[in-house]
C-alpha cells in the first residue's frame, strides 16, 4: 500500500473534509426531518408544500443552507489550521476569501437541491451526496488556489534579497 504524504495539503484536506461531510449531512438530516421548515419557509416567504406534500416547497433547500452553514464554520477553523497550515495571511482575508468560495458552492448546491429535492421530488439523499464530492472538489481548488493561498512576497522584498 502507497504512504500518503500528510505534508501536502490534499489528504488533510480530505480528512476535514470527511468531518465537515458528517457535519453536514447530520445537520442536513436533522433540520429536513425535525425543524418545523414549513414555518421557516412560510416566514422568508418561499414556495410552501400543502399537508398533502402536493406543490412546490423550498423545505429542502433550507435544510441545506443551514447543513452547510454547520459545514461551513468547521471547515474554516481545520482548514486554516491544520489542512493548509495557513497561519501566515491575515485571518480576516482567509475569512472574506472562504467565504465567496463557499459562497459559490452554496448557490450552486442550494439550486441543484432545490431543482431536484423540491421540484422533481427526487429523494433528497440520493440528490445530497452525489452534490457533496461536486462541491469538495469545488472548495479544495478554491481555497488551495485562493482562499489559504501563501501570500505573494511583495516585489520590493524580492527586489532586495
Amino acid at each position: 500500500m502507497a504512504e500518503v504524504d500528510m505534508q501536502h495539503p490534499a489528504p488533510r484536506f480530505a480528512i476535514v473534509g470527511c468531518t465537515n461531510f458528517a457535519v453536514s449531512l447530520t445537520a442536513f438530516y436533522l433540520c429536513y426531518h425535525y425543524l418545523p421548515l414549513d414555518r421557516i419557509v412560510a416566514a422568508l416567504h418561499l414556495p410552501t408544500t400543502n399537508a398533502a406534500g402536493d406543490g412546490v416547497g423550498a423545505e429542502g433547500a433550507v435544510a441545506n443552507v443551514l447543513a452547510y452553514f454547520a459545514g461551513m464554520l468547521n471547515s474554516f477553523w481545520l482548514n486554516r489550521v491544520w489542512a493548509f497550515r495557513a497561519t501566515e495571511g491575515g485571518i480576516v482575508g482567509q475569512g472574506v476569501r472562504f467565504v465567496v468560495v463557499n459562497s459559490v458552492s452554496l448557490v450552486l448546491g442550494t439550486v441543484i437541491v432545490f431543482v431536484l429535492v423540491d421540484r422533481l421530488k427526487c429523494p433528497e439523499l440520493a440528490v445530497w451526496v452525489p452534490l457533496a464530492g461536486l462541491i469538495t472538489v469545488t472548495n479544495y481548488l478554491g481555497f488551495r488556489h485562493w482562499a489559504f493561498a501563501r501570500p505573494a512576497i511583495p516585489d520590493a522584498v524580492a527586489r532586495r534579497a
